[in-house]
């Protein structure tokens, strides 16, 4: 009899943990958001579960967005980016599917990430047409008298390398570069800007001391590198840097003209936080 009594509370416990998890902890536009996708998110992305949350709201608008538009990716353009992802690793398409699969990761499930990925630069290349305006060569020349100091190429960059073999892990290590990480391998280094890559030197000079540049591949591995100094400064000239300073206002202004629309979407949605996470 003790024994039935405890078998019915411990099932009872387990339903009521079951519940909890799938339990829904916002509604947008009457898409629910669990708190099981809400963790897993926090996880994946190395946030909290608040900053997931808002994440999620986001992508339920997103997906909206795209399915009101009637926006579709095509095979062969999911074909085209996988090669072209391929090709910037170094890779053929099939070794790629290979390091894919290696990390337990499904290549269909990576094709469909790909896809929405796809659909999203649609979506942004929609919501930017209407909204974006050509950068001036005022704009260039009065951005560049302002901060010539910025544009100055250093001679060599001191960072610290931060290695993995999944993304997630090195989102944690951004989030907290002093704590510990077993799975991120660190080293120091100091690298000499004309000995790199083009792109890697760009990359490198832009950005900030004391903060992290995107995360890349190199072959099986994923890699960020957080930026300690920049020695040796150069002054460039307006004209060796004009193309360079358009490109960074045009970037400006589609990150205000997405954060515009999001907060218009939010603004027009029906929203609503049942529970926090």
């Amino acid at each position: 009899m003790i024994f039935r009594t405890l078998l019915i509370a411990a099932l009872a416990l387990s339903s009521l943990k079951a519940e909890i998890i799938n339990a829904i902890a916002a509604v947008v536009n009457g898409e629910p958001i669990t708190l099981f996708e809400i963790r897993q998110a926090a996880q994946e992305e190395g946030v909290g579960h608040d900053e997931a949350l808002e994440m999620l709201i986001d992508l339920r608008l997103q997906e909206a967005r795209i399915k009101e538009l009637g926006l579709q990716v095509r095979s062969d353009q999911v074909e085209q980016r996988i090669a072209q992802i391929a090709q910037r690793n170094n890779l053929d398409t099939q070794t790629l599917r290979q390091v894919i699969e290696s990390r337990g990761i499904d290549w269909g499930e990576y094709r469909e990430q790909i896809e929405k990925a796809l659909l999203n630069e649609m979506l942004a290349s929609r919501v930017l047409s209407d909204e974006l305006v050509p950068v001036s060569d005022e704009e260039v020349e009065r951005h560049y008298r302002q901060n010539p100091e910025a544009y100055a190429r250093p001679d060599s960059v001191r960072v610290v390398q931060y290695v993995a073999q999944e993304e997630a892990l090195l989102r944690q290590a951004q989030q907290n570069p002093m704590g510990q990480h077993p799975q991120v391998s660190m080293q120091s280094q100091t690298l000499e800007l004309d000995e790199l890559n083009p792109r890697l030197a760009a990359i490198l000079t832009q950005t900030p001391r004391g903060e992290f540049t995107p995360i890349f591949s190199v072959g099986e591995n994923q890699v960020t590198l957080l930026v300690r100094a920049h020695e040796g400064l150069t002054p460039r000239s307006l004209e060796a840097v004009r193309s360079e300073i358009a490109q960074e206002l045009q970037t400006r202004q589609e990150s205000r003209a997405i954060e515009s629309y999001f907060a218009r979407e939010r603004a027009r949605a029906e929203i609503t936080i049942l529970r926090h996470p």
